[in-house]
């Protein structure tokens, strides 16, 4: 009835060939859902073998936040969770003044185990709130992969914190794990009070690629903004913190005029804490002669320690401040700095790309055994191939660098084994589809070869180092299981005649095929001693006819001719089969070898036969290499069947003001299967005929699609308009059919059921008052806009009623297409006649 895979809430629900999934989700709260509401979502995917692909936990929570939602955010949240953007258009929907999510999510495939996790708080309004972007309070990411593994609880860019009546907040982060961002310079207000000097003692060691570290910091800052009272006026801020932050710099760096890694085994520290106080008092001036701003008391006092080590150790301590008086009567500013040891300078060789690692993962996994045929190698890279990515050298220099895939090639020995490369839409992952099965039992490799481009000047450039082509390369080796000696039914698209179709004319179309997912070339060879033919047995009687068979290497489809002798509602077994071509002899692999004994001349000769088997016998019997089963319609050709159903009178159903809707019921003695009228495969497809259509051409035509689209961009508003078409004349459908097809598994034979209940339905009159609805809405909305813009047409269009289904006579074309192959092989018209008089509601 073209809505299967809809649900109330309007969602679409599509099969995926290759995964399965489950999604739960549970909305909580409190009895009262102001004071917190939330969701919690769980979503498990598995593949076509059963394993998992990947898990996926999601939760959020509301406080203090809105008690209802409407039905129109409901469907949008409904809509978002298929799509797997719950937690976003929740968050954006109905988020409270305390909000928190989290996202948890295992990718079973390239072992990663990911998970994020925030916080935001806005309460009154701005009076306590987060101190980073969006308000956010908190957050923490935790990543763990093979070789890579972080954990981030804020960072010195984004830290944890509140901000309390925009006085007071507090800041904090802490960092474990690889590649760790940089340490951070103090506030800003501590570098003023100090006489604007450079205070970030870790520019150069930040740039550095690392390993492993560990990092945390505390920040403190009081500020009260600017305060009046009568003339007077003041302000007051102070801060303190604190950062420290341990890393593992590996032994490719050294400080400059040393040798040997710097710190203990390349593990190098760095903090730094301080403090700062700021402050003045005023008075406001509106005199005659003056007006302005009178600061009578200025005052700031700020105090750093940086340190670096060990292996070299460097400190550097500096206090100082300033005071102003009487607007400058009186002022000043003292500093005094330390610095203790020397400071390193990190060197290292340039080959930025030593520490980045493109490809992830390969599969099948390296000595893998009795690999499955169907298996296709796939690889996995940790960025998009082809996206351009930053790093920066020592001396803080920007290089843009990108990944190309030179190779990726599976071998069987020393052959390649032909096939095409598939990328996912990110461009990270990457698939081997082999033109046919991989061959079974034999030990393959697969590899894989990644070079990199740098942009210099404007031109891309492999990049070198040491003279050589910088790549990554990686590769695995595997042993295949045995190849099947038979197609699967998994690795079979399309055929025609269809598994278990239920009326299969013989007459149709003369000809028949088996369309594989992977092809199965091997099956296509036999040997010499056996004869290939597509057989179809009746399976009551056990009759049968046969025909010969071409199979396409490139197309991986099976050929035949459809043979004579079929008869009519039968079941028959399809079948492709290898026939022996000579019947084994039981004794053939059995010699005879006389003797002759000797005895006495007067006696006369006797001779001795003995027998001996030589090899071994091999009995060869017929062996079938696919198997479905169809049932022959009681008419040879679609068009006979046809000629032998009716329609019953025409009824019209309301479906709204001037919407109607035209049914009628079939009235012969073999019903449609409903393989037959739906889904994708479907051999019976059905239009309106629109020429000679009174409604279609006097009213609905002029009106809606003449000149479509009107103005070159006034259009239909349905999701998928050619799915129906514009004008919608595949919006006919016959109901209520049974899914007979599946009878046919078990039994020999199935006599078809005559129509019951089963109608015609044309709904075109629904369709095109939508259509024409989208079309209006678009001229009254243009015509608003400049009413100078009114043309006789869309004068017409903005005035007219809804062109509604009229009397008369309505042709309907049923087109009979072979499948696989979209070939129209008959048609034929049926005739519905509305007998309700237009002034007749």
């Amino acid at each position: 009835s073209g809505t299967l895979g809809k649900s109330p809430s309007g969602i679409s629900y599509e099969p995926d060939e290759n995964t399965v999934g489950i999604r739960a989700i549970v909305l909580i709260g409190t009895p009262r859902p102001e004071a917190m509401k939330g969701d919690v979502s769980l979503e498990v995917s598995i593949n076509r073998h059963g394993g998992i692909n990947a898990v996926k936990f999601t939760g959020n929570a509301n406080f203090m936040s809105a008690a209802t939602t409407s039905n129109s955010q409901v469907k949008e949240l409904a809509s978002a969770a298929v799509a797997g953007k719950l937690t976003e258009k929740l968050s954006g929907l109905t988020r409270g003044q305390v909000y928190g999510s989290i996202k948890l999510h295992f990718d079973n495939i390239n072992d990663v185990f990911h998970g994020n996790l925030e916080v935001y708080v806005n309460v009154a309004g701005g009076i306590v709130r987060g101190v980073s972007e969006g308000n956010k309070a908190g957050w923490a990411v935790l990543h763990f992969e093979k070789g890579d593994w972080y954990i981030h609880i804020g960072t010195p860019d984004q830290p944890l914190g509140l901000e309390v009546a925009r006085i007071f907040k507090s800041k904090s982060y802490f960092m474990l794990g690889k590649n760790l961002p940089g340490s951070p310079p103090p506030p800003q207000q501590v570098s003023e009070i100090l006489g604007d000097i450079d205070l970030d003692y870790m520019r150069d060691m930040n740039a550095l690629e690392s390993g492993m570290g560990i990092a945390f910091g505390l920040h403190f800052l009081v500020d009260t903004g600017d305060l009046r009272f009568l003339m007077f006026y003041g302000r007051f801020s102070a801060g303190t913190g604190l950062d420290f932050m341990l890393k593992d710099y590996g032994n490719e760096y050294h400080c400059a005029g040393t040798t040997g890694p710097m710190g203990i085994n390349g593990w190098y520290a760095n903090g730094q804490a301080y403090a700062f106080v700021m402050g003045k008092v005023g008075i406001k001036v509106n005199l005659r002669f003056y007006k302005g701003t009178y600061d009578i008391l200025s005052i700031g006092a700020a105090a750093i320690l940086q340190a670096k080590g060990p292996n070299p150790f460097w400190m550097k301590g500096t206090v100082g401040g300033y005071y102003k008086i009487l607007g400058g009567l009186v002022k000043g500013k003292c500093k005094f700095e330390v610095t203790v040891g020397k400071d390193c300078q990190p060197v290292a060789e340039q080959n930025l790309l030593e520490e980045v690692n493109i490809i992830a993962q390969i599969s099948p996994a390296n000595s893998s055994k009795n690999v499955n045929v169907f298996n296709t190698p796939q690889v996995a890279f940790n960025i998009p191939v082809g996206e351009i990515f930053e790093i920066k050298d020592l001396e803080n220099n920007k290089h843009f660098f990108r990944a190309k895939l030179d190779e990726f090639v599976v071998l069987n020995g020393t052959q390649r084994i032909n096939g095409s490369l598939a990328w996912n839409s990110e461009n990270d992952v990457v698939i081997f589809d082999a033109a046919d099965l991989l061959p079974g039992k034999q030990k393959l490799k697969a590899q894989v070869k990644v070079t990199f481009e740098e942009k210099l000047n404007g031109n891309w450039s492999k990049v070198k180092f040491d003279g050589k082509i910088v790549m990554e390369t990686t590769e695995t080796n595997f042993e295949t299981g045995l190849a099947p000696d038979h197609i699967p039914a998994h690795n079979v698209s399309f055929s025609y005649p269809e598994n278990n179709q239920l009326n299969f004319h013989p007459k149709e179309y003369n000809e028949g095929f088996i369309q594989l997912i992977e092809g199965q070339p091997y099956l296509f060879n036999p040997g010499r001693e056996w004869i290939q033919k597509i057989r179809m047995t009746e399976t009551s009687t056990r009759q049968s006819v046969e025909t010969n068979l071409v199979y396409n290497l490139k197309s991986k489809r099976v050929t035949f001719s459809i043979p004579p002798g079929f008869q009519t509602s039968k079941v028959y077994q399809f079948e492709i089969v290898n026939i022996p071509k000579e019947k084994s002899i039981i004794d053939q692999n059995v010699q005879k070898i006389s003797k002759e004994l000797s005895t006495d001349g007067s006696i006369g000769t006797a001779t001795l036969t003995l027998k001996t088997i030589e090899g071994n016998l091999n009995t060869l019997e017929t062996k079938s290499i696919y198997t479905q089963h169809f049932r022959t319609s009681k008419y040879n050709t679609f068009t006979e069947k046809m000629k032998a159903i009716s329609l019953s009178p025409t009824i019209r159903f309301n479906l709204g003001i001037n919407i109607f809707q035209l049914a009628a019921y079939f009235h012969g003695d073999e019903l449609f299967d409903k393989s037959e009228v739906t889904g994708p495969g479907k051999l019976i497809t059905l239009e309106a005929v629109t020429q000679g259509n009174e409604w279609y051409e006097r009213h609905a035509y002029p009106l809606i699609y003449e000149g479509y689209p009107l103005l070159g961009w006034m259009k239909v508003g349905r999701t998928n308009p050619y799915d129906l078409g514009i004008p919608p004349i595949k919006d006919i459908y016959i109901q209520n059919c049974k899914e007979n097809g599946n009878l046919l598994k078990d039994i020999t034979s199935f006599n078809s059921l005559p129509f019951t209940n089963e109608y015609l339905s044309y709904n075109l009159g629904e369709s095109v008052a939508s259509d024409f609805r989208d079309i209006q809405r678009h001229a009254v909305n243009y015509i608003a806009d400049d009413p100078t813009r009114i043309t006789p047409r869309l004068e017409t269009l903005v005035i007219q009623r809804l062109p509604s289904i009229r009397y008369g006579p309505y042709q309907i074309k049923l087109l009979y297409t072979i499948p696989g192959i979209n070939k129209v092989s008959s048609t034929h018209e049926l005739e519905m006649f509305n007998r309700i008089p237009d002034n007749e509601k």
